[in-house]
């Protein structure tokens, strides 16, 4: 079955809407509000003109705010960029993107605006783009069973047996998510999850039991993050990571934006960079968010040093638009422990990498840099990383992480030292607890 045909007629423009939770519901159960239209031709390509009789919220606040401008404000990107950020959030990451250009070879040679337009109609998370050309059906991967043929597919497309992965049933699950690594959007026992799959050059026999149990051992160290499950998949016995959309679910859907585009910093896979969390705490304020908001980026910090987080670049922190129109941090993800001391893509207020940020001297470092009393900011790195000493051997078997993961668990998450830093108790008793597979 061969993917959805796309041809590259010209498309003039696109329609953005804006779900909005408090509408009344349309003849389809939907919400949209239509918010404004993106030039995709002529001269007034990558011009996003506000309709004018829109009054909800900017879809960017920092780059798209109307507030204050004449009805029907019109804004260009900056730089000389094809498309507005808040736009190329939504479209497909690496994995997605290198699918795509496979598939298509033309698809690699457009610009991001371009790209966009080339889907036609497409909804992700809480905006829908339309044109009066082709469409794309959101179609999720549906059932267990066909989540088994997808992921039978994707390793050996991975491994180079397989030319094309792409067809009508997948094309929207395989095409939708952002992200380097192979996943797919799913939909399973009535939900939205993210489905994430083991791959044969893992640094761990099983990334999906790993990751699974970092984001348990977040929410133990007081950090927001999706719920998650590893469930294994009935013929081939794989497990396979599935985490809980926070952008969608059954009757809603939310507007999300990148801190990579937010800050305007794009450092994805630049070990080393000279993004810093600072960078974060100055777009949270600019957006007007601090208070729990700025408590939960310092406990994400400070987990992120307990645990060597290396890939913590700026695309993989957002924001979410909630029903009363305000901004906040969405829960935490792709919390992957990496073994060895390597640099953090974003800095942890001036530390570079796990060896020199799990130090005493990161509070004050922390605190001078967001502003922030220095024992309010002691008290939530170190009762993060108590928790992290406390519960970290418990979770991992909890999580049925096999012994050889956890022996490379141990070199990135030094619960010894974790606790020697809080005079924290280690608890390495499995206590089965509800919910963890």
């Amino acid at each position: 079955m061969s993917p959805p045909v796309r041809p590259v007629e010209a498309v003039e423009g696109l329609t953005v809407s804006l779900w909005d939770p408090l509408r009344a519901p349309d003849a389809r159960g939907r919400r949209w509000v239509p918010v404004g239209y993106l030039s995709a031709q002529g001269h007034a390509r990558r011009r996003f003109t506000y309709f004018p009789d829109y009054d909800g919220p900017p879809l960017d606040p920092l780059h798209l705010d109307y507030r204050g401008k004449p009805p029907g404000a019109q804004f260009m990107p900056e730089n000389g960029e094809a498309l507005f950020g808040v736009f190329r959030d939504m479209l497909p990451g690496h994995f997605g993107l290198s699918l795509l250009t496979r598939h298509f070879p033309a698809f690699g040679r457009f610009d991001d605006l371009a790209k966009l337009a080339w889907f036609g109609t497409r909804v992700q998370s809480g905006l829908l783009f339309e044109t009066a050309h082709h469409e794309t059906p959101e179609r999720y991967i549906d059932g267990m069973s066909y989540l088994e043929v997808v992921r039978e597919r994707m390793i050996r497309f991975q491994l180079r047996e397989l030319s094309q992965l792409l067809d009508k049933r997948n094309f929207y699950g395989l095409t939708s998510i952002g992200g380097a690594r192979p996943k797919a959007a799913v939909h399973l026992e009535g939900r939205y999850w993210i489905a994430k799959f083991n791959m044969p050059d893992d640094p761990y026999q099983s990334l999906a039991r790993v990751e699974h149990a970092s984001l348990r051992l977040a929410a133990e160290a007081g950090l927001s993050v999706p719920e998650s499950r590893v469930i294994m998949l009935p013929e081939s016995g794989e497990e396979v990571l599935l985490v809980s959309r926070y952008d969608r679910s059954s009757t809603h859907r939310a507007h999300r934006i990148s801190l990579k585009t937010l800050t305007g910093i794009d450092n994805t896979g630049a070990y080393g960079s000279t993004a810093d969390f600072r960078d974060i705490d100055r777009a949270l304020k600019a957006v007007g968010v601090e208070g729990s908001d700025q408590d939960e980026l310092i406990r994400r910090l400070a987990f992120m040093a307990g645990v060597g987080v290396a890939d913590n670049h700026m695309g993989n922190f957002e924001m979410l638009l909630d029903a009363r129109n305000a901004w906040h941090l969405t829960p935490a993800y792709d919390l992957v422990p990496v073994a060895g001391n390597v640099d953090f893509a974003t800095r942890l207020c001036g530390f570079a990498n796990p060896t020199q940020a799990l130090t005493p001297h990161l509070v004050p470092a922390v605190a001078r840099l967001m502003n922030r009393p220095l024992q309010e900011v002691q008290a939530l790195i170190y009762a993060t990383w108590a928790g992290m000493a406390q519960h970290g051997d418990r979770i991992f078997k909890e999580c049925s992480v096999s012994e050889a993961d956890r022996r490379v668990l141990h070199q990135a998450v030094p619960i010894e030292r974790l606790a020697a830093l809080t005079g924290a108790s280690v608890d390495s008793q499995a206590k089965p607890r509800a919910g963890v597979v």
